[in-house]
């Protein structure tokens, strides 16, 4: 199948699959609209394979002259870009830390001992 030049993606899809190990594989669905001399086609690619691995996510950046970032997903180095000079990124926290410990475990790090009180 030719599809051309004039093609234009419709729609493109991640997927996210749950390997046997705990491990994930990620892959692409598309669909695609296309023409030649007889019609417009839809075209569906129902699994483009990504070469994802992410036991090591490499994250990389400046400042200077304007925030920018790289990252590898595991096939080279790719542009996080950035349209209107800030942080090319969202982060927000969804989680506390938190850390389990007993009185004697937090006087220890401490170096004092505590007495704890009810809160009023």
């Amino acid at each position: 199948m030719f599809i051309g030049d004039k093609a234009k993606i419709k729609d493109l899809k991640l997927n996210k699959k749950k390997l046997g190990n705990g491990a994930y594989e990620y892959y692409l669905t598309t669909v695609i609209e296309h023409e030649d001399i007889a019609g417009v086609y839809e075209t569906v690619i129902p699994r483009i394979e990504l070469p994802v691995q992410l036991r090591e996510l490499k994250i990389t950046g400046n400042h200077m002259p304007y925030p920018s970032m790289e990252i590898d997903l595991g096939f080279g180095l790719l542009e996080i870009w950035n349209q209107f000079g800030s942080a090319p990124y969202i982060s927000t926290k969804i989680k506390d830390k938190t850390q389990k410990m007993t009185l004697a475990e937090i006087e220890k790090k401490l170096g004092y001992k505590i007495e704890l009180v009810s809160e009023k």
